[in-house]
Parts: structure tokens; sequence; C-alpha cells
């Protein structure tokens, strides 16, 4: 599943070092760290469950603290091998 987000808008006046992810499975309580912190705007999460529901969050980060996430809607994790893989854009 490839996850895809904007720039956050408000820095705190502190440059964000990059976003950290966070994927949850739907009906648990849950949430599993995907990557300590990308400075890309895109990031592929590799090894979910077919046809499993999961939930995303999306934080932007600085030195001083993580951002209030940013969370997606429930998606269905797909075949790998069918034509279109989901793709999850957030709006921060």
């Amino acid at each position: 599943m490839t996850l895809e987000w904007k720039p956050h808008r408000n820095d705190g006046g502190v440059e964000l070092s990059g976003y950290r992810i966070e994927y949850q499975e739907v009906g648990s309580l849950v949430w599993e760290k995907v990557n300590e912190s990308t400075t890309l705007l895109s990031h592929t999460v590799k090894n979910l469950e077919y046809r499993k529901e999961y939930k995303f969050r999306v934080f932007a980060e600085n030195i001083v603290s993580l951002s209030e996430p940013l969370n997606g809607e429930p998606v269905v994790a797909k075949d790998p091998f069918s034509e279109f893989l989901g793709l999850q854009n957030f709006k921060m």
C-alpha cells in the first residue's frame, strides 16, 4: 500500500525533520510504527495481509515533538498482483 500526503502547513517555528507513519488493523487498539522517519511525501507499506482493513496516520515531526496525527480513512489491502494497487491520499 502506497501512502502519499502533502507537506504539513505549520512547522510551529521549528524546521520539520520528517514524517512518522503508523498503521492499525481495523478492530485493534494497537498502532504499529511503520518507519522511524521519512523526509519523503510518500511511503510504501509492505507485508500487509491481503483483504484486511487498515487505518493509517501520519505525524509531522521536528526536534521538539510530533504533530497531531493526520488520520486516513480505513482501506482494504489489495492483492499485490491486481491491476490496481491501493493509494491513500492525505492532506495536512
